[in-house]
Formats: structure tokens, C-alpha cells, sequence
């Protein structure tokens, strides 16, 4: 799942994942509180299709309008949908432009957070997301 409001990054980011043929379902939202209200309406996640819920990874842009990226993560973890058990949480990586120390810093407190990803991406970085997803699978 990819959390941007940048539709042309959704694009690339989306063709670059089809590409790697790594994840069975990609879809996006284009701002945090799209991905809040997908997490815990049953309704939505139905309209996703079959096997595109719960994804296993989350893409999450920061800067966003209504909810950005630090505030979704934030309310995913007060409203409960983090699991004890790690293996049943997606894999949330943060997707970014940003280079300011502040963000990545607050990005890595982040429990849920298992990378930072800069934008713009590329091959090397699509292998990246690939390789932390399936490190985090296999370790949870």
C-alpha cells in the first residue's frame, strides 16, 4: 500500500513495484487519514479485493494534507491496530524526499518504522523495500 498525495510518485512508485513482481497487491490512498479510515473500516477493506488486505507493506509518505505521514502512524498505534504479535503488523516504511535530520531522527522512533526510503526511488531502492519486507516477514 502506498500513503502519498503525490500522484505522479504513486505512478513510479507503483510501476516499480509491479516490476519487481514482489507483492501480490498494490494499491494507494492519497493522505494518512485514506489510510486510518482503511485500517479500520471492515467495509473498505472489503472493497480492496481479495488477498489486498492487510497489505504487506505500507509506503508512508510524511508530508500530506488532513493527516501526514507522523500523524497516521501515531493514530494506527493509539487506535489499537498494532498487534503484540509483530508477524501480524504490515511492514511500515517511511517514503520520503525530506533529508531533514528531525524527520528520519522521528521516523526511526517510530516503533512500527522498519526503514526510511528516500525519494526519488529507483530500482536499487524498489530492491530495498523488497529486502526489508522480506527480512521483517521472516524475522517476525
Amino acid at each position: 500500500m502506498i500513503v502519498d498525495d503525490d500522484p505522479d510518485a504513486v505512478f513510479v512508485t507503483t510501476r516499480f513495484l509491479e516490476h519487481a513482481k514482489a507483492f501480490a497487491s498494490i494499491h494507494s490512498v492519497s493522505d494518512g487519514q485514506e489510510a486510518l479510515d482503511l485500517f479500520t473500516n471492515p467495509d473498505l477493506q472489503a472493497k480492496q479485493g481479495s488477498g489486498a488486505f492487510p497489505p504487506e507493506v505500507v509506503l508512508v509518505d510524511i508530508n500530506m494534507p488532513r493527516l501526514n505521514g507522523f500523524e497516521f502512524l501515531e493514530a494506527y498505534m493509539k487506535e489499537g491496530l498494532s498487534h503484540e504479535d509483530p508477524s501480524q503488523n504490515p511492514t511500515f516504511l517511511i517514503l520520503t524526499s525530506s533529508a531533514h535530520p528531525g524527520d528520519l531522527q522521528r521516523a526511526e522512533d517510530i516503533p512500527l518504522v522498519k526503514g526510511v526510503i528516500q525519494k526519488p526511488l529507483d530500482l536499487k531502492t524498489i530492491e530495498d523495500i523488497v529486502n526489508i519486507a522480506s527480512s521483517s516477514s521472516a524475522s517476525n
